[in-house]
């Protein structure tokens, strides 16, 4: 009997997996999928572009959604849900832009398990590779915009030559120093036409046709993702129209000039490039370099000081890159003048030196105690023995003399469990009086404004803390979105929600869900280039940068960019590794809310210090900020190299509501 059991059981294994095997075959007969990044290597943090291909084989139409899960082994890092799709029969392409993803140790990369999900019927896709970055590397790419046909061996060499990796001292391999800067080339026509799309790169390469055959709407996307912190490199050749020349014009800061345009379609440099030469310039927080004709050599010192322009390589670096080509590797192991700039946790050995993963910064820890609600109260331990000690001795000495006085010892086994739910109740009860039930969100807000106080870019981080367990949704427009774990805050024990489900056209318009668990500190960051929602109104073009020379000009910046209005915040100005403060509001940042502001400021102050002017760690012991990318952490917050003596930093520091918003405004001396 047993053995035609086992046999029967084993029949019925065979036969489901038969089934489900026919309908897995069924289903490739019907759609079938293949995935092409587009890049071959994806950039550290950062979203990445997949090239999708639906092949299906119904004579009818077939209506529904894709889903991908993005596994790192068997762990979830996020799943997508896109928009109604309808396919008919045949192939059917697109390309998509997805969340930034990256692993853990694993040589093949991310997998993608798809599914094509309709009303009636879910057809399984199979499982993909996707080549997402190592957590412990670094990925830096260097974006080549080139015709359909393929980039040319000479602009790839222009892009090798701009590579960051060139002026490495080390001759360890790329592995042994854990980052890698390649070329992505990517067909002109193809490069994306909204400015969140380039934020995959951390240079960007546009010679000849590669520039020549870009479109209106591409130039204006790409000059937003230049203002707001992104480096771009003009190779210009022949075929160029009004427009390029006028983009030209706008990201060098002259609508009128410098830049000219001949007879045959080529630019004719004015003023601000040397004839023959290469010109460099500042467009917002990002970088631009025009090169009207390429040095006769690209290991020359005046291209060597291009590339080191583009990536915002350290004042106190650049001599060294530009005469000997190499950067200096004793700086990485020498920590900024405040000890608590991050030495504590950074490996500060010849070989922790040398890595270029995402250093967490000391301060960030207080971003939580600055954000989380003043009606949570750690349940004090004197409660919790006074608890344990009331509920022992209810069930101990209590139960025993009470009911041997009435003489009822036989109703203890009813006592008992009537007790523990009565305590457990009262101890539910304790913890919600001190944390709370109130669903809460609080967020710190930084926004980058240029010239005339327009706004450039902004981050929103946001602190979630539920009263009660549940899923919470959160709309996104036009924005990036990537959740805080505990070591991008520094280790601070911030629980864990679940991954991030991303429903919708991301990052067009989309939104995200988690579930995330009651009294369970929850971050969130969200990345925006477009207009932020209010304004500070202050009059940023009245200060130059000959007012921070001397200590009686400042005390007077605050007064000009104010202009008589009033301002319930802070004004503070960040020099070197240094924040003064310049203007203290009556009613202190919070205009008088539920905070103190004057007593967090000094919690808060080492915070903004630190994420405007990263410390002297890893990657950013070599460039002072890096492209925006929207990441999990705040590596691209770093706008001032600290190390330069002819930049400043402006933040405005005020309140809405439970929020924090930190307008900055950088101002440079020359390039």
């Amino acid at each position: 009997m047993m053995r035609a059991g086992r046999l029967a059981v084993a029949a019925v294994a065979l036969l489901a997996a038969a089934v489900w095997s026919a309908r897995a075959v069924a289903a490739q007969d019907t759609l079938s999928v293949r995935l092409d990044p587009v890049a071959s290597q994806a950039r550290s943090h950062a979203p990445f572009w997949l090239d999708v291909k639906l092949q299906s084989n119904e004579t009818g139409l077939i209506e529904g959604h894709l889903r991908i899960v993005l596994r790192d082994g068997n762990e979830v890092i996020w799943r997508y849900v896109s928009g109604d799709l309808v396919l008919s029969n045949g192939l059917h392409s697109f390309r998509m832009m997805l969340p930034g993803g990256a692993v853990w140790g694993s040589r093949f990369g991310a997998q993608a398990d798809v599914r094509f999900v309709t009303e009636k019927e879910s057809y399984d896709l199979g499982t993909h590779q996707l080549p997402c970055p190592d957590v412990a590397k670094r990925s830096l790419v260097v974006g080549v915009s080139a015709p359909n046909e393929g980039a040319s061996p000479g602009d790839l060499e222009i892009a090798r030559s701009l590579s960051l990796q060139r002026f490495d001292p080390e001759s360890l391999s790329a592995i042994a120093r854990v980052f890698s800067a390649l070329p992505s080339v990517v067909p002109a026509q193809e490069l994306p036409s909204y400015a969140l799309g380039y934020c995959s790169y951390d240079v960007l390469l546009l010679a000849g046709d590669g520039f020549s055959l870009l479109r209106q709407r591409q130039l204006r996307a790409l000059r937003r993702w230049v203002e707001a912190g992104g480096s771009v490199c003009f190779v210009p050749g022949g075929g160029l129209r009004a427009y390029h020349v006028l983009c030209l014009n706008e990201m060098t800061g002259e609508a009128e000039g410098p830049f000219g345009l001949t007879g045959e379609g080529r630019l004719q440099p004015g003023s601000g490039v040397p004839e023959g030469g290469v010109g460099m310039f500042r467009c917002g927080l990002g970088r631009v370099v025009v090169a009207a004709a390429l040095p006769e050599s690209l290991d020359s010192s005046e291209w060597r000081r291009a590339a080191a322009f583009l990536w915002k390589i350290r004042s106190n670096q650049l001599s060294e890159v530009v005469g000997r080509g190499k950067w200096r590797t004793d700086l990485q192991r020498t920590a900024s003048s405040r000890p608590r700039y991050g030495a504590r946790l950074y490996d500060e050995s010849s070989e922790g030196a040398l890595r270029f993963h995402v250093c967490p910064i000391d301060s960030a820890s207080s971003l939580y105690d600055s954000l989380k609600p003043e009606t949570v109260r750690v349940v004090p331990f004197w409660a919790i023995v006074l608890v344990l000690f009331l509920f022992v001795l209810a069930v101990g000495p209590v139960d025993y003399c009470l009911l041997g006085a009435l003489k009822c010892r036989r109703f203890t086994w009813i006592l008992f469990p009537v007790l523990c739910v009565g305590f457990a109740a009262f101890t539910v009860g304790l913890s919600e009086s001190y944390m709370g039930s109130a669903d809460h969100r609080g967020a710190c807000v930084f926004v980058d404004v240029g010239k005339g106080g327009r706004v450039l870019r902004w981050s929103r981080y946001e602190l979630l803390f539920i009263g009660e367990e549940k899923e919470v949704l959160t709309e996104l427009k036009d924005s990036l979105f990537a959740p805080l774990d505990e070591a991008g805050l520094m280790g601070r024990a911030t629980g864990r929600a679940s991954p991030p489900t991303y429903w919708g056209r991301f990052p067009a318009f989309y939104s995200v869900s988690r579930w995330v668990g009651q009294w369970t500190p929850t971050f969130g960051r969200a990345f925006s280039l477009e207009p932020f929602e209010s304004s500070v109104g202050l009059d940023w073009d009245a200060v130059e940068p000959s007012d921070f020379q001397s200590y009686g000009s400042r005390r007077q910046v605050a007064r000009k960019i104010l202009a008589g209005r009033p301002f319930e915040g802070d004004i503070y100005l960040v020099r070197g590794v240094r924040i003064e403060t310049l203007h203290t509001g009556t009613r202190g940042a919070m205009g008088g809310g539920r905070r103190d502001w004057h007593h967090e400021r000094g919690l808060m102050d080492d915070f903004l210090l630190e994420t405007s002017a990263r410390p002297q760690l890893g990657l950013f012991s070599v460039v002072s900020q890096i492209s925006p990318n929207g990441a999990d952490n705040f590596e691209d917050l770093s706008v001032l190299d600290p190390t330069d003596s002819a930049q400043w930093l402006l933040l405005a520091v005020t309140g809405a509501g439970d929020d924090y918003v930190v307008y900055r405004r950088l101002y440079c001396e020359g390039l």
